[in-house]
């Protein structure tokens, strides 16, 4: 094979890497565990609230985010939200594994009350949109700024928000309350800017191909 065409033809699986490499991140997770004292606006995904409460942990998760449970009594921990993701966890210790991940879907008297934050960044050179699936609520930053926030009403009811991601500084806070079931999956597509990259580099090598069988007719 021509050695050029070796070379574009590297670029474009290298493209095809980063169109994917988006929805298989590595990211950063900082861990809030509290008693919302049935107080709802306390319990809510924001970055207040998430500097309010006391950091208990902070791991590493690579992979999608696409995280969902629902124990038979309503009370999964945060263990088993992270093991319900198709990624890997390091840095998860067993005390906080076995917290419970949120409470109070059981009477109106306990509503709002053992509740987790899960404040969750990342960093990316290209941009992506989609919706994320949630059910207790979310705000979404970018660079800093808050370009989304939902939350489900009535809690524990889930919703999808669309969203878009220009690139860079990526934060998501999801809020865990009122028991299970608790779901977070968020879906990345890439911005076109990037898809036209994929697009400029298999038209280049197309180009490339058929200068070579023009030359050799």
């Amino acid at each position: 094979m021509n050695v050029n065409i070796k070379h574009l033809l590297a670029g474009v699986v290298t493209a095809a890497a980063m169109v994917g490499s988006a929805h298989a991140a590595t990211f950063s997770i900082d861990i809030y565990n509290f008693d919302a004292n049935g107080i709802e606006a306390d319990a809510a995904a924001t970055a207040a609230n998430v500097g309010a409460q006391t950091l208990l942990e902070t791991v590493s998760y690579s992979g999608p985010l696409d995280f969902s449970v629902d124990a038979a009594n309503g009370l999964s921990t945060i263990g088993d939200f992270f093991a319900s993701g198709s990624g890997s966890v390091s840095g998860l210790s067993a005390g906080v594994a076995g917290l419970t991940l949120s409470s109070g879907a059981g009477s109106s008297s306990a509503v709002f009350r053992t509740t987790t934050f899960l404040d969750i960044t990342a960093n990316f050179a290209s941009g992506f949109y989609g919706d994320i699936m949630h059910d207790d609520g979310i705000s979404l930053f970018d660079d800093g700024i808050l370009v989304t926030a939902a939350s489900a009403q009535p809690p524990t009811t889930q919703i999808t928000t669309a969203y878009s991601f220009d690139g860079g500084a990526f934060r998501l806070i999801y809020a865990a309350a009122n028991g299970d079931p608790s779901v977070l999956n968020v879906s990345q597509v890439p911005l076109p800017a990037t898809a036209l990259l994929l697009v400029g580099a298999i038209g280049g090598l197309g180009f490339v191909s058929r200068r070579r069988r023009a030359a050799a007719a």
